[in-house]
């Protein structure tokens, strides 16, 4: 299954990568100062340990996320694919 993008068709494995890809890098770049903020205002004894721990899991938690967000919009394009665009006239 191709999807025409702008001039470009993609496979269903290309879109996945594409949607994969900017899912993990927005997603992590947006939660680590968010959950960094939030552990030094919820918690005044704060563990430089605990942290890293979470530095650690969380590019392994936006991973797998990415992967279930990628593949249910693969999913939806294949059992509803977008209709072809009716030319103007």
């Amino acid at each position: 299954m191709n999807f025409k993008i702008g001039n470009k068709q993609l496979s269903a494995g290309e879109l996945f990568r594409l949607i994969w890809r900017g899912w993990f890098v927005g997603a992590t770049v947006t939660f680590i100062p968010i959950f960094f903020v939030i552990d030094l205002v919820a918690r005044p004894g704060f563990s430089l340990s605990q942290y890293l721990l979470l530095l650690a899991l969380l590019p392994i938690m936006n991973a797998i996320n990415g992967a279930i967000f990628g593949g249910q919009i693969i999913l939806g394009l294949f059992l509803v694919p977008p209709r072809k665009a009716k030319k103007a006239e």
